[in-house]
């Protein structure tokens, strides 16, 4: 019976340990799909079932594995400076997408990123009129942050239990800054949506950045006289379908 005492541990031990396993990734994909339900909801459910476009719904949902893959490695593996600072510019840009969200009901893209620029110089008037779901707002992300904590308290002693893991500030922040621009960058030319955790920050660089093209100039006056244009048509495409709308 002594004998295979240790043997019954060992099992107990792996045992627990898938166990844990299983439930950390539980809690990160459901804090991760928490912290993008807007975007998941638009860009691969509505696009799937309303639209019926069922490849650019795949490709989306394969986008947002892959980021959510990505941002598990940072928070079971990373150093603690590194765990901090992705922590914190994670909570910076969800917060962004959460505001609005709770405000508008949307979600943050190109136009509405330039649209926030413009109008940031409104901030302090906003945040006191919407100072309400500005702090559900920081509740759901303060949610999400611990759940994601908990993912890291759960399987990190699992893999580096032991183990020094110590990283310079100016090196973490290094590290997280490439994952965040240059993902972000991979996932534009790629054509593939961007997560909440990251976008306002790319988004922000585009939009702060972007040139327009030069336009040629329009005389005010009428040159063709007297065949006057008096009408003006407008053709507005309202379909759903996936030929008759670019939603990616």
């Amino acid at each position: 019976m002594k004998d295979m005492l240790p043997a019954i541990k060992a099992s107990l031990s792996q045992r627990t340990n898938i166990v844990k396993i299983v439930a950390g990734l539980c809690i990160f994909a459901f804090a991760y799909t928490y912290l993008n339900y807007t975007l998941i909801l638009f860009k691969v459910y509505y696009r799937w079932t309303a639209a019926g476009d069922i490849e650019n719904a795949l490709r989306n949902s394969f986008g947002y594995l892959l980021q959510a893959l990505v941002l598990l490695i940072f928070f079971v593996t990373s150093s603690k400076k590194i765990l901090v600072t992705v922590t914190t510019f994670v909570a910076g840009s969800a917060f962004t997408n959460k505001a609005y969200e709770q405000i508008l009901g949307g979600y943050i893209d190109s136009d509405v990123m330039r649209w926030l620029l413009t109008e940031a110089r409104q901030f302090g008037s906003a945040f006191h009129e919407f100072l309400v779901p500005f702090l559900i707002a920081g509740a759901k992300v303060a949610v999400v942050i611990i759940m994601f904590l908990i993912v890291r308290s759960i399987l990190h002693p699992l893999f580096f239990a032991g183990k020094s893991n110590s990283t310079g500030f100016v090196k973490a922040l290094s590290v997280v800054l490439t994952m965040i621009f240059v993902s972000g960058e991979v996932l534009l030319a790629s054509g593939l949506p961007q997560a909440n955790e990251t976008s306002a920050y790319s988004l922000a660089i585009h939009s702060l950045f972007e040139t327009y093209p030069l336009r040629t100039k329009v005389n005010i006056a009428p040159t063709e006289s007297p065949n006057v244009v008096n009408k003006i048509v407008w053709v507005v495409d309202e379909s759903t379908t996936a030929k008759g709308a670019d939603l990616t």
